[in-house]
């Protein structure tokens, strides 16, 4: 059979959970049965990935929000290379990139829905569910999304399939918690609170502050590190003054690999008020790291019992549990041993290539009996 010609489609190549995905899943799917391709309105950081990856990259340009024009860009660059199965991914590259897989005839459509957000209004949903007709699956990320959109929607359910993010098992394991330390001057008896993700409100870093600035007078050895970058630093860094908690935290700002500065952290705090799934999580997981994160969207899919789960918005709830965390090294242990066998047993980055792989294939097949309108 020859080889399935797919272009992931998204709106910007700048680092976050989507376009990570993407770059892991794309890099092990390349090979004898799948070619692939990833377009983009906007270039960033992921970019360089996937071109060292030899993965071609198309950017496709957008004059206005609403280009009228960028659907016939899309659909000139589908028949150009041929494509099979066109996927997108999130609502602006969803909108623009089905109009233009239908207009090239595009075989398969795909869509996917990894947002927990119930922002859209009546338009953005009536759009939603005119472009699910002609589209062949709509892939969530958790069954919160596939819920969510089910119930906001017009789409049936038996549409949607949810396919779980996977997590390189292999790369994020346990490591060496003094490298990063040394790096980053903080005392080696440091108690670490870690975070990672985009410094946007939706992530609810602010009641992260609020939860350490409770416990910093108890605990001398506590420090909070966050790892990201994003609109609302300058406001938390405005926050940690206001709460004295300069002395105790680190933003690292955008880094190019999280894995050593998850490693150093003694428990991972992700205090999401909307998450799709929860990528940080999983790998923080991964790495042994035990979790305590919000009660919202995906995220006690992902967790399970193997960590701890807080109500949203609730700093006293965080810092209690942050503090059972720090005075019992049995309990950190058991949850970062639980954590690492659950995300290897349900969400292993080979499971997700293979699911994906499965439904490229099975959609492709069902087209070509139906009839390749090309």
């Amino acid at each position: 059979m020859k080889r399935i010609r797919i272009l992931h489609l998204v709106s910007t190549l700048d680092i976050g959970g989507v376009q990570k995905q993407i770059v892991e899943v794309v890099k092990r799917l390349e090979g004898e049965s799948f070619a692939n391709y990833v377009g983009s309105f906007s270039s960033g950081r992921v970019e360089e990935f996937l071109r060292k990856a030899n993965i071609p990259v198309m950017l496709f340009r957008r004059d206005f929000r609403f280009d009228p024009f960028l659907p016939l860009r899309i659909a000139a660059y589908l028949k150009k290379e041929k494509i099979d199965i066109l996927h997108t991914y999130l609502f602006t590259a969803n909108t623009w990139g089905r109009l233009g897989g239908i207009i090239a005839r595009t075989p398969v459509l795909v869509a996917s829905e990894r947002n927990a957000i119930p922002w859209k209004n009546f338009f953005h949903i009536l759009l939603d569910s005119v472009l699910s007709f002609p589209t062949s699956r709509i892939i969530a990320c958790s069954y919160a999304v596939k819920d969510l959109n089910q119930k906001k929607g017009f789409i049936k359910g038996e549409k949607i399939k949810v396919i779980y993010n996977g997590i390189d098992t292999e790369k994020f394991i346990p490591g060496d918690k003094k490298k990063m330390r040394q790096k980053l001057n903080l005392p080696q008896q440091a108690f670490i609170v870690g975070s990672v993700g985009r410094l946007h409100w939706c992530k609810g870093f602010s009641y992260l502050l609020r939860a350490v600035s409770l416990l910093q007078n108890a605990y001398p050895n506590l420090y909070l590190m966050i790892v990201g970058e994003g609109e609302e630093h300058n406001n938390l860094e405005k926050l940690a003054t206001r709460l004295n908690l300069r002395k105790r935290i680190i933003f690292t700002g955008e880094v190019e690999e999280t894995l050593p500065f998850i490693q150093s952290w003694d428990v991972g705090v992700f205090p999401s008020l909307y998450e799709g799934f929860g990528i940080s999580i999983a790998e923080a997981m991964a790495c042994g790291i035990p979790v305590i994160a919000s009660r919202t969207g995906g995220i006690p899919e992902v967790i399970g019992a193997a960590g701890i789960i807080v109500e949203r918005k609730h700093p006293r709830q965080l810092a209690k549990a942050i503090e059972q965390v720090i005075n019992s090294p049995s309990l950190r242990a058991t949850l970062g041993k639980e954590g690492r066998e659950r995300i290897k047993n349900h969400f292993s980055l080979s499971r997700t290539v293979n699911e994906w792989a499965n439904l490229y294939l099975a959609l492709y097949q069902k087209r070509i009996r139906q009839g390749n309108p090309r």
